[in-house]
């Protein structure tokens, strides 16, 4: 079985608890980081924006990876939200097994 990590910002970390334990609640992550504090600098609308954000990793399996995403645009308040899935190679195998129980949901 393969496993992701999905990497999702947001604006305030409130918002990513929230979203975060909705997330596991639902067994679509086995386990959600969320990382307080980052820049983003990017453009919006024709203009150069800096804002602090948090980050959100995500870690689930293939089975979840669809639904996960699905279900982070579903929660996220932004228009266009950064939901990126990078696949994992390797990783501690007893680590793999624990988060593949954690990832049964499917919506």
């Amino acid at each position: 079985m393969n496993f992701y990590m999905i990497f999702s910002t947001i604006d305030d970390i409130e918002k990513a608890r929230k979203m975060g334990k909705i997330i596991v609640k639902e067994k679509l992550a086995g386990c959600v980081n969320i990382i307080p504090s980052l820049e983003s600098i990017y453009i919006w609308d024709g203009k150069l924006n800096e804002d602090k954000e948090v980050l959100m990793i995500c870690k689930v399996s293939e089975d979840c990876v669809d639904s996960a995403i699905k279900r982070i645009k579903e929660l996220h308040p932004y228009e266009v939200p950064e939901i990126v899935a990078i696949s994992l190679d390797k990783g501690n195998k007893e680590y793999l097994e624990w988060l593949k129980k954690g990832c049964g949901g499917k919506r």
